[in-house]
């Protein structure tokens, strides 16, 4: 579950210039402790931003998955098998790392996907490996709250939840109160 009291970042915040050492340090004196990271490349790979953070005395809290391709995952086409195994390799790569969580987007920039069985029936094989390695899964509201209520409605799996993100509810709620629904499955917070 979320560490409630641990005040965390985004390791990207507002540090322009700064490398990522800089960052963690800065952090820290400022009285975060613990840190989201992103998934994604970076010129310092995701395994050596852990080490860093965590001997600069900061938390890994989660690891954010990158997003772009994540649509293709509802298609029927080669491009959704190939984002859903890079999903897997992260996840395997999370759980090595001993971070907790890992973060994704539901829906990305490529356009709001349909939902359809094809997508879950992905969605499920994913789960089930989360569930296999143990870590946190949480799925962050981002378009549509159908999107949502068709992966984690009805769904009992201990380790499969909920990212709030504010910044998204505030732009695209669909009038729908995400945490009345699925705020029993919260695994982590984004403010903004």
């Amino acid at each position: 579950m979320i560490n409630y009291k641990v005040l965390g970042i985004n390791s990207k915040c507002a540090t322009d210039g700064m490398s990522y050492e800089e960052r963690c340090r800065l952090f820290r004196d400022v009285g975060f402790g613990s840190l989201l990271l992103w998934g994604g490349e970076e010129e310092t790979p995701l395994e050596k931003r852990v080490d860093v953070a965590e001997k600069a005395g900061l938390y890994i809290e989660s690891i954010h998955a990158p997003y772009v391709g994540n649509t293709y995952i509802w298609m029927d086409d080669v491009k959704g098998e190939a984002y859903l195994q890079k999903q897997i390799e992260l996840a395997r790569l999370v759980k090595m790392l001993g971070v907790k969580t890992l973060v994704i987007h539901p829906e990305g920039n490529e356009g709001i996907p349909t939902v359809n069985e094809r997508g879950k029936a992905r969605y499920k094989r994913l789960f089930d490996e989360i569930e296999r390695l143990g870590i946190n899964l949480a799925i962050e509201n981002i378009h549509k709250a159908d999107t949502l209520k068709s992966l984690l409605l009805g769904e009992d799996l201990p380790h499969v939840g909920f990212c709030f993100d504010s910044g998204h509810y505030n732009i695209w709620s669909d009038n729908c109160d995400m945490l009345a629904l699925f705020g029993n499955k919260l695994r982590a917070i984004h403010l903004h």
